[in-house]
C-alpha cells in the first residue's frame, strides 16, 4: 500500500458528513495550501477526477512549491477551519486506524522517515489526536514526500468496507482539543509582507515537551555565493520599519497627513537614528526587536501591541509586547506575548542572554503590565481599538488576568563553510537540523532550572554567517 494525496482524500471523504463530496474534500485540502488555486479547482472536475484515480501528480507551481515554504500553522488553521467541520466523530476513529495501517504497510515509509514534521511513531500513536494538526503532517508528507501516481493500486482499495474493517480499534482513538491560533480582533500591523519570500522553514520533526502551548521553529535565508544572502532580508526590514517604529494610530495619521505610505518607512528610519546607533542595546535598533515582531506578526498570528521602539526608556525589559487569541476546544483564551532576542555567535550564549531576560520580564510583572495599561490610557491606539483591548486585558471582577507567555528570537553563526553552493547548502540543512534537535533539552532544563515553567514559549531561530559581525551590519545599512 502507499500513501498519497488521493489516498488521503479518499479516507477523509469515507469519514465525512453526509452530502460531503470528493470535489469539496480535495479543493479544500489544497486551498489551505493555496487558497485561490484550490477553489478554482473545485470547479474542474477533469482534474480532480485524475487526481482522484492517481493519473496525475499535484501541480508542482500552485500547490508543491508553495507548500514547501507555507508556514505549517497557518495551513494547519485552515485545515481546522475548512475540513474539520466536514468529517463525522464518529466514523473518523476508523479512517484514522486505517490511515495508520496505509502508513505501515507502505514500503517507501520506514522508521526513519518523517511525516510531514512528525516522526512515524508520532503520527501512527492514533489514541489521542489534535485532528488538525495530524491531518497537516499527512498533507505535507502526500504534497512533497510521494508522487501522487504512486497510490494507483492502493486507491482501489480504499472503500467504505475497508474503513468499516478498522471498527474492532476504533475505540482506543480520542480526540484532544482542538487549539490553533486565530485571528484576534486587534489586526496585524504587518500586511501582505514578503515574509514567505525571505525566510524559509526548516522541516524538522523536533518538539518542545513543555509543560503548556510552546512551540519551536528553525527558519533559513537563501544561500548565494557560499554564505546566507542578506538582501532580500534588508529589503524586508526596510518594508516592515514604519509599522515597526510607529503606533497604528500614527501610521494612519501619517497616510492621511500625506496621502501616501511610501515615505513612511524614511521618517521610521529616522526616528530610528534619532533614538540611538544602529544595534544599541535598549534602543529599539537591535536587529532581534525587529526580527522578534515579525515573527510574532507573521508566524504565530500575535498582532503588536507595542514594539521596543514604543516602549524603549520605559519600565518594560521586554523586546515588543503582542496579543495571541488562539481557540481551544471551541473556548477562546489570549495569552499577552512578550518578546526577547538575543544574536551571538553561540546559539547557547544566545540563549542564556534570553533566559536571562525572562526572568527579568518575570520579576518585573507588574511593570510589564502597566506598560501596556498606561498605552491603552495615552492614546497610543484609536478610540475603538481602546475599548477592544480594555475588555480583553483588563479582567473582570472574579477572572483571572491574561497569562504572559515569552516569544522568542534567536540568531547565531552556523559555523559551516563550502566554497560549492549546492555542498553548502546540504551541510547548512543537515546542521540546523541537529542545532534545533540539540537546544531542546539545553531550553527544557533552562526552563526547569530558572522555575519558568508556568509559561508558553515561541520560539524562533535563524542561522547567520557571522551572527555578531553581520547584526549590527544589517542595522548599520538599513539606518543609513
Amino acid at each position: 500500500m502507499v500513501l498519497c494525496f488521493a489516498v488521503l482524500v479518499k479516507i477523509l471523504l469515507l469519514c465525512s458528513n453526509q452530502g460531503t463530496t470528493q470535489k469539496v474534500i480535495c479543493a479544500r485540502l489544497l486551498s489551505s495550501i493555496n487558497s485561490k488555486y484550490g477553489y478554482e479547482l473545485e470547479a474542474d472536475e477533469s482534474t480532480i477526477s485524475k487526481l482522484m484515480t492517481c493519473k496525475v501528480g499535484l501541480s508542482p507551481e500552485e500547490i508543491v512549491n508553495v507548500i514547501s515554504v507555507a508556514n505549517f500553522e497557518g495551513v494547519k488553521h485552515n485545515i481546522l477551519a475548512e475540513i474539520v467541520p466536514l468529517l463525522n466523530r464518529n466514523t473518523l476513529p476508523c479512517g484514522l486506524v486505517a490511515l495508520k495501517y496505509v502508513i505501515d504497510q507502505d514500503e517507501n515509509i520506514d522508521s526513519n522517515s518523517v511525516i510531514g514534521f512528525k516522526t512515524v511513531d508520532e503520527i501512527t500513536q492514533l489514541t489521542n489526536v489534535d485532528i488538525a494538526d495530524c491531518i497537516t503532517n499527512l498533507l505535507y508528507y502526500t504534497v512533497l514526500g510521494i508522487h501522487n501516481t504512486k497510490g494507483a493500486s492502493t486507491i482501489k482499495l480504499v472503500t467504505k468496507e475497508y474503513i468499516n474493517g478498522f471498527q474492532s480499534q476504533a475505540g482506543a482513538v480520542s480526540f484532544i482539543q482542538d487549539s490553533r491560533s486565530v485571528p484576534a480582533e486587534l489586526s496585524k500591523t504587518l500586511v501582505n509582507s514578503n515574509f514567505n519570500d525571505v525566510f524559509t522553514k526548516v522541516r524538522s520533526k523536533a518538539a518542545l515537551k513543555l509543560s503548556n502551548r510552546s512551540g519551536i521553529e528553525m527558519y533559513y535565508l537563501d544561500i548565494a555565493e557560499s554564505c546566507f544572502d542578506y538582501c532580500e532580508l534588508s529589503d524586508y526590514l526596510l518594508s516592515c520599519v514604519g509599522r515597526y517604529v510607529y503606533s497604528r494610530t500614527e501610521v494612519q495619521r501619517l497616510i492621511d497627513k500625506y496621502n501616501k505610505t511610501d515615505s513612511i518607512c524614511l521618517r521610521a528610519v529616522k526616528a530610528m537614528n534619532k533614538n540611538g546607533n544602529a544595534d544599541e542595546k535598549g534602543s529599539g535598533n537591535e536587529l532581534g526587536d525587529m526580527l522578534i515582531y515579525s515573527f510574532l506578526e507573521e508566524v504565530l498570528n500575535a498582532p503588536k501591541i507595542l514594539s521596543k521602539v514604543e516602549i524603549r526608556g520605559k519600565q518594560s525589559k521586554s523586546d515588543g509586547i503582542h496579543l495571541l487569541k488562539y481557540d481551544e476546544g471551541g473556548q477562546t483564551k489570549y495569552q499577552l506575548i512578550f518578546g526577547t532576542s538575543s544574536i551571538h555567535d553561540s546559539i547557547y550564549e544566545a540563549l542564556d542572554e534570553v533566559f536571562e531576560m525572562l526572568l527579568q520580564i518575570k520579576s518585573g510583572n507588574k511593570d510589564e503590565r502597566d506598560t501596556v495599561d498606561i498605552a491603552l490610557c495615552n492614546n497610543t491606539f484609536d478610540e475603538s481599538t481602546t475599548e477592544l483591548l480594555k475588555t480583553i486585558l483588563i479582567p473582570q471582577k472574579g477572572k483571572p488576568k491574561i497569562p504572559m507567555a515569552f516569544g522568542i528570537f534567536v540568531g547565531y553563526s552556523v559555523g559551516v563553510s563550502n566554497n560549492n553552493n549546492d555542498e553548502l547548502f546540504t551541510e547548512v540543512q543537515k546542521k540546523m537540523q541537529r542545532d534545533i534537535e540539540d537546544v531542546i533539552p539545553y531550553i527544557s532544563s533552562k526552563v526547569r532550572d530558572m522555575g519558568l515553567e508556568s509559561y508558553s514559549y515561541y520560539l524562533y531561530f535563524l542561522p547567520m554567517n557571522h551572527a555578531e559581525q553581520d547584526k549590527k551590519a544589517i542595522m548599520e545599512e538599513l539606518m543609513n
